[in-house]
């Protein structure tokens, strides 16, 4: 005799349709097995409904909302570690890729590496120069003004850029290191 549907009503929580429930009940009246079960399927139940729920260790719940803050912190972590790599791997092979291609221009452009030396020393002395010209230029630019322009104004204008200068530091604080909370 097949006991597998009534040993699934036996144990079923939701309840039966009428047609199962005789089915059963008339099953149970011929079946020792199944009605060995159903006895101790409803002491289980009454064992269940009886037994008072048991109260968490003290400390349980801080011990895990510390360990839970913990690994969210600790993959956090691993998260930015895990960016960092891959914004440092990228810029690498973009500065690599940039070098290559910037040889290959350069071997294609020049005759011989005499060449490339002197356009090289060519293109520093102009650099140089260009500098030399703009430190005359700002040297000239402030004497002048240092003469023209009253030492008070000269403090106000170096308190206003230190206080500009402290409202974009904290600012920056704020942006980048936000509070943290308790999850």
């Amino acid at each position: 005799m097949s006991h597998q549907p009534f040993e699934t009503w036996i144990l079923a929580e939701e309840p039966l349709t009428v047609e199962q429930a005789h089915a059963l009940h008339a099953h149970l009246e011929v079946c020792e097995a199944c009605r060995r079960l159903s006895s101790a399927s409803s002491y289980v139940d009454q064992l269940l409904r009886t037994i008072p729920s048991m109260r968490p260790a003290t400390g349980f719940t801080s011990r895990w909302q510390a360990r839970l803050v913990e690994k969210s912190l600790q993959a956090y972590r691993q998260r930015q570690r895990s960016q960092s790599w891959w914004f440092f791997a990228l810029n690498t092979f973009g500065a690599v890729l940039f070098l290559v291609l910037l040889a290959t221009q350069y071997s294609f452009a020049i005759d011989s590496p005499i060449t490339l030396i002197l356009s090289n020393v060519r293109l520093a002395t102009s650099w140089l120069s260009f500098a030399n010209v703009v430190q005359e230029i700002l040297t000239t630019f402030l004497s002048v003004i240092v003469r023209i322009v009253p030492p008070f104004w000269w403090v106000v204008v170096a308190t206003g850029i230190s206080v500009l200068s402290l409202i974009w530091i904290f600012s920056l604080r704020q942006l980048l290191l936000p509070r943290r909370t308790i999850l």
